[in-house]
Protein backbone atom coordinates (compact mmCIF):
# COMPACT_ATOMS: atom_id res chain seq x y z
CA UNK A 1 0.00 0.00 0.00
CA UNK A 2 1.24 3.12 -1.09
CA UNK A 3 1.18 6.31 1.09
CA UNK A 4 0.37 9.90 0.09
CA UNK A 5 3.94 10.52 1.64
CA UNK A 6 5.88 8.93 -1.11
CA UNK A 7 6.09 10.84 -4.29
CA UNK A 8 4.51 8.39 -7.09
CA UNK A 9 6.93 7.23 -9.99
CA UNK A 10 5.97 7.00 -13.73
CA UNK A 11 6.28 3.67 -15.22
CA UNK A 12 8.28 3.26 -18.32
CA UNK A 13 5.44 3.14 -20.48
CA UNK A 14 3.80 5.89 -18.77
CA UNK A 15 7.41 8.21 -19.58
CA UNK A 16 7.19 6.78 -23.43
CA UNK A 17 3.46 7.98 -23.81
CA UNK A 18 4.37 11.14 -22.21
CA UNK A 19 7.25 11.84 -24.18
CA UNK A 20 5.45 10.93 -27.12
CA UNK A 21 2.61 12.98 -26.40
CA UNK A 22 4.96 15.82 -25.84
CA UNK A 23 6.60 15.68 -28.76
CA UNK A 24 3.56 14.89 -31.55
CA UNK A 25 2.27 18.34 -29.62
CA UNK A 26 5.46 19.72 -30.40
CA UNK A 27 5.48 18.54 -33.87
CA UNK A 28 2.39 20.02 -34.63
CA UNK A 29 3.18 23.37 -33.42
CA UNK A 30 6.24 23.26 -35.26
CA UNK A 31 3.51 22.55 -38.60
CA UNK A 32 1.22 25.35 -37.95
CA UNK A 33 3.79 28.11 -37.37
CA UNK A 34 5.73 26.95 -40.29
CA UNK A 35 2.41 27.29 -42.37
CA UNK A 36 1.48 30.22 -41.12
CA UNK A 37 4.21 31.99 -42.20
CA UNK A 38 3.83 30.93 -45.22
CA UNK A 39 1.09 32.05 -45.51
CA UNK A 40 1.50 35.34 -43.50
CA UNK A 41 4.41 36.29 -45.83
CA UNK A 42 1.57 35.79 -49.00
CA UNK A 43 -0.76 38.38 -47.31
CA UNK A 44 1.76 40.46 -46.14
CA UNK A 45 3.03 40.34 -50.56
CA UNK A 46 -0.99 40.83 -50.95
CA UNK A 47 -1.39 44.04 -48.01
CA UNK A 48 1.85 45.85 -47.94
CA UNK A 49 0.22 48.80 -45.88
CA UNK A 50 -0.42 46.22 -43.02
CA UNK A 51 1.33 45.06 -40.73
CA UNK A 52 2.55 41.35 -40.08
CA UNK A 53 1.18 41.25 -36.54
CA UNK A 54 -2.08 42.51 -37.85
CA UNK A 55 -2.59 39.91 -40.58
CA UNK A 56 -1.23 36.93 -38.03
CA UNK A 57 -3.94 38.10 -35.44
CA UNK A 58 -6.75 38.00 -38.38
CA UNK A 59 -5.32 34.60 -39.61
CA UNK A 60 -5.31 33.12 -36.18
CA UNK A 61 -8.99 34.62 -35.54
CA UNK A 62 -9.91 33.03 -39.10
CA UNK A 63 -8.77 29.14 -38.13
CA UNK A 64 -5.66 29.79 -40.54
CA UNK A 65 -7.93 29.98 -43.73
CA UNK A 66 -5.87 32.89 -45.88
CA UNK A 67 -9.23 33.31 -48.73
CA UNK A 68 -11.36 34.64 -45.38
CA UNK A 69 -8.89 37.11 -43.95
CA UNK A 70 -8.22 37.91 -48.47
CA UNK A 71 -11.85 38.46 -48.37
CA UNK A 72 -12.07 40.61 -45.18
CA UNK A 73 -9.60 42.71 -45.66
CA UNK A 74 -10.84 43.38 -49.70
CA UNK A 75 -14.58 43.66 -48.27
CA UNK A 76 -13.69 46.16 -45.62
CA UNK A 77 -13.32 49.17 -47.69
CA UNK A 78 -10.65 50.28 -45.34
CA UNK A 79 -9.04 53.37 -46.71
CA UNK A 80 -5.14 52.80 -48.12
CA UNK A 81 -2.44 54.59 -46.76
CA UNK A 82 -1.77 57.65 -49.08
CA UNK A 83 1.82 57.81 -49.75
CA UNK A 84 3.42 61.59 -49.70
CA UNK A 85 3.40 63.04 -53.21
CA UNK A 86 1.25 61.26 -55.15
CA UNK A 87 -2.26 63.02 -56.64
CA UNK A 88 -5.11 60.77 -56.32
CA UNK A 89 -5.23 59.47 -59.38
CA UNK A 90 -2.39 57.76 -59.05
CA UNK A 91 -3.22 56.40 -55.88
CA UNK A 92 -7.18 55.04 -57.74
CA UNK A 93 -5.05 53.71 -60.65
CA UNK A 94 -2.98 51.92 -58.51
CA UNK A 95 -5.57 50.66 -56.72
CA UNK A 96 -7.98 49.56 -59.11
CA UNK A 97 -5.10 47.62 -60.69
CA UNK A 98 -4.15 46.26 -57.28
CA UNK A 99 -7.76 44.96 -56.43
CA UNK A 100 -7.83 43.21 -60.58
CA UNK A 101 -5.01 41.59 -59.68
CA UNK A 102 -6.56 40.07 -56.56
CA UNK A 103 -9.66 39.29 -58.33
CA UNK A 104 -7.90 37.43 -60.72
CA UNK A 105 -5.70 35.28 -58.19
CA UNK A 106 -8.75 34.87 -56.42
CA UNK A 107 -10.74 33.67 -59.14
CA UNK A 108 -7.69 31.45 -60.23
CA UNK A 109 -7.51 29.35 -56.87
CA UNK A 110 -11.44 29.18 -57.31
CA UNK A 111 -10.75 27.51 -61.05
CA UNK A 112 -7.75 25.28 -59.32
CA UNK A 113 -10.20 24.16 -56.43
CA UNK A 114 -13.14 23.51 -58.84
CA UNK A 115 -10.90 21.10 -61.60
CA UNK A 116 -9.32 19.14 -58.78
CA UNK A 117 -12.43 18.21 -57.12
CA UNK A 118 -13.40 17.61 -60.45
CA UNK A 119 -10.98 15.61 -60.97
CA UNK A 120 -11.10 13.47 -57.65
CA UNK A 121 -14.75 12.56 -58.08
CA UNK A 122 -14.17 11.54 -61.48
CA UNK A 123 -11.64 9.05 -60.30
CA UNK A 124 -13.51 7.90 -57.33
CA UNK A 125 -16.71 7.36 -59.71
CA UNK A 126 -14.46 5.33 -62.39
CA UNK A 127 -13.05 2.92 -59.08
CA UNK A 128 -16.43 2.87 -58.31
CA UNK A 129 -17.15 1.96 -61.54
CA UNK A 130 -14.42 -0.37 -62.14
CA UNK A 131 -15.32 -2.27 -58.80
CA UNK A 132 -18.93 -2.94 -59.92
CA UNK A 133 -17.98 -4.77 -62.88
CA UNK A 134 -14.95 -6.19 -61.27
CA UNK A 135 -17.68 -8.07 -58.74
CA UNK A 136 -19.99 -8.86 -61.55
CA UNK A 137 -16.80 -10.72 -63.00
CA UNK A 138 -16.64 -8.41 -66.40
CA UNK A 139 -13.89 -6.23 -67.41
CA UNK A 140 -14.25 -2.73 -68.24
CA UNK A 141 -14.50 -2.09 -71.85
CA UNK A 142 -11.19 -0.27 -73.86
CA UNK A 143 -11.31 3.41 -74.63
CA UNK A 144 -9.87 4.08 -77.70
CA UNK A 145 -8.60 7.69 -78.91
CA UNK A 146 -9.74 6.09 -82.61
CA UNK A 147 -11.72 3.58 -84.16
CA UNK A 148 -10.62 0.36 -84.94
CA UNK A 149 -12.73 0.80 -88.67
CA UNK A 150 -12.83 2.94 -90.98
CA UNK A 151 -13.33 6.34 -90.28
CA UNK A 152 -17.17 7.58 -91.11
CA UNK A 153 -16.86 10.03 -94.68
CA UNK A 154 -19.50 12.56 -95.31
CA UNK A 155 -22.14 11.88 -98.27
Amino acid sequence: MQSSLYPTFESEEEQIMRLSRETAAADAERARASSTDGMVDGLAHMFPEIDREVLTILLASHDGQAERVVEELTMSGAPPMQRVGESDDALALEQLQEEQELAEAVRLSTVDRYVSRVARVRAANEAKREHRLATMGLVPPVEREVSAGRPIEPV
